[in-house]
């Protein structure tokens, strides 16, 4: 996790709020009674509840980007250099899509 001064605590009290709207839509419904279940305030409650789910998801995949776009910016790994050093003096070029080519472009190098 980062550091507490760049997080956005709403993002975390919105997700917060949502799990809880799930939770009591859920007891909401397993506690009413079948006559009740046509009152505006039932509906109500269960139109937020039906947004909540949708919320998290919105709110998390929002924190994964702005994670992902973080860790992105304050990367100092060896994916940036210009070339990364092989035995025998071969060199390989910087792969800088995925890191696991790079590790599997490493293992083929080295067992040449």
């Amino acid at each position: 996790m980062g550091s507490s001064a760049s997080r956005r605590a709403y993002i975390d009290w919105m997700r917060g709020l949502s799990v809880l709207f799930m939770i009591a839509a859920h007891t909401f419904d397993a506690w009413t009674v079948l006559e009740d279940r046509t009152t505006p305030l039932y509906k109500a409650v269960n139109f937020i509840g039906g947004l909540a789910a949708p919320m998290f998801l919105l709110l998390a995949g929002v924190s994964v980007a702005m994670a992902a776009s973080s860790r992105r910016r304050c990367s100092t790994t060896s994916l940036t250099a210009p070339a990364v050093s092989m035995p025998a003096g071969r060199r390989l070029p910087a792969l800088r899509s995925d890191p696991a080519m790079l590790c599997t472009s490493r293992l083929r190098a080295w067992r040449r």
